[in-house]
């Protein structure tokens, strides 16, 4: 994951196995560190979001992807959450802020986590869980949690409103949350040309 905090003019490089980079925009000079635990073990597929804060602190959010076979051949196939932490790149230590999350949105100073788990396996039904959505302050305190235990997809914000993709409902299903009091507003189905633009 990559985030940049633009008036430092530093790049961030955040890797899975507990190893952050810092790379300096004027003189690409590189320094490595190890945070304080790591954000997740070394598995194939994974994959993380990260973005800059400020004060020193980087939001990192993500998920892992593993495929397995049985003797027959038969494989499953599996999405889970890495959480969402946040780092201090003063220290080079992070927080686990929400063990459901495999993204986020920024907003207002804030995050809004989400989440999705699934298993996929030859010849048996799939199962597909989630976080629903929860609100936090940059800090990592909790402001809210909404949609409790829904496979959310992606968070979309704009006008003071988070909007939440369900998965597994229909293809564009859409849950509206109040992103001062958490109350979820209304859920629809979307066209598939309607686009919501990301604030």
């Amino acid at each position: 994951a990559l985030a940049i905090d633009p008036s430092a003019r530093v790049a961030y490089a955040i890797g899975t196995n507990g190893v952050a980079a810092a790379v300096d925009l004027d003189s690409l000079r590189v320094t490595t560190h190890v945070l304080g635990r790591q954000l997740a073990k070394s598995f194939n597929g994974e994959e993380l979001q990260a973005r800059w804060l400020g004060d020193g602190v980087l939001a990192v959010a993500g998920q892992k992807y593993a495929t397995t076979a049985d003797a027959s051949g038969n494989e499953t196939i599996s999405q889970t959450p890495l959480g969402l932490r946040l780092v201090d790149v003063r220290t080079w230590s992070d927080r686990m802020i929400d063990r459901g999350a495999t993204g986020f949105a920024l907003v207002g100073g804030g995050l809004v986590a989400y989440g999705t788990a699934w298993t996929s396996a030859t010849g048996t039904s799939s199962t597909l869980a989630g976080m629903g959505v929860a609100a936090y302050r940059a800090d990592g305190s909790p402001l809210f949690r909404a949609l409790g235990g829904r496979p959310v997809a992606m968070v979309q914000t704009a006008g003071g409103r988070a909007y939440a993709w369900i998965a597994g409902v229909r293809a564009f299903h859409v849950a509206v949350v109040d992103l001062a009091t958490g109350a979820v507003e209304r859920e629809r189905d979307l066209p598939p040309t309607s686009l919501l633009a990301d604030y």
